[in-house]
């Protein structure tokens, strides 16, 4: 899972997450005359004496509501924070490429979305790159396989030198959910691995991700590969050496689950 802010109608900058028109609000607060009780505080309340609205769109029940709470409390007297919930993350998706629709996620701060979005967003224009990212402190301490993850070009391709267009919090797991009473009642048998995937009684009948890695994953955890497997290393191309039919295989297998 990762937080991102919509953009470029409202972006959002590293993790202040505010708004152009709210910098500009501080920008002109902060160049006004300061007053002899504004020059008695200290130099942690003159940066924060300006309250500092946030709006937050997540995905239900991924981010603990502790985690708002303590956050409130580092915040407050220097600004408050509001978080809405959609129950999908497509939904999400669907509401940055509609800013009129009221209390849309495109008008929020920072929004959460899931790696098989955050590409077609960035693409899409609906997101901004987070500004000096990479020399915050949170960067550094971010494993690199997670750098890879939301380092993009401005296509939403993976990218080393590409920017960096969220902030990941949270790792999950591909499953398989299926109804046992139906699929037996149509003569098909319960599903126990990937390849069962492939039976003719469930063509027509898989729903999936709109997004190529699962698809693939699927394509490839059926052939027993690993679903994170480099399709360009030596190893894998050992592995499909040993299947019949090697890449056509696995071409045949993806037909299959997308059929």
């Amino acid at each position: 899972m990762l937080f991102s802010g919509p953009a470029p109608r409202l972006s959002s900058g590293t993790w202040t997450l505010l708004t152009p028109s709210k910098r500009r609000e501080l920008d002109c607060r902060r160049s006004a005359p300061v007053s002899a009780s504004d020059a008695q505080q200290s130099s942690w309340d003159k940066a924060y004496q300006y309250q500092i609205d946030l709006r937050l769109v997540s995905l239900r029940g991924s981010v603990p509501s502790a985690w708002i709470d303590d956050f409130r409390g580092v915040m407050e007297g220097k600004g408050r924070i509001s978080m809405s919930q959609r129950g999908q993350l497509f939904d999400i998706f669907k509401e940055l490429s509609d800013p009129k629709k009221k209390n849309s996620a495109a008008t929020a701060d920072a929004v959460t979305l899931g790696d098989a979005w955050l590409g077609p967003a960035i693409a899409r224009g609906l997101l901004q790159p987070i500004p000096e990212a990479k020399v915050a402190r949170w960067w550094s301490s971010l494993y690199p396989h997670w750098r890879k993850l939301i380092q993009r070009d401005s296509l939403g391709h993976a990218a080393a030198e590409g920017q960096v267009w969220a902030a990941p919090y949270r790792w999950g797991a591909t499953l398989i959910a299926f109804r046992k009473d139906l699929l037996l009642r149509n003569g098909g048998r319960p599903v126990q691995d990937w390849t069962d995937l492939l039976q003719p009684k469930l063509r027509g009948r898989l729903g999936f991700v709109d997004a190529p890695r699962e698809f693939l994953g699927a394509a490839m955890r059926s052939l027993g590969l690993s679903m994170n497997e480099d399709i360009s290393s030596g190893s894998c191309e050992a592995t499909f050496a040993d299947v019949p039919g090697s890449r056509p295989a696995a071409a045949r297998a993806g037909a299959c689950v997308q059929q």
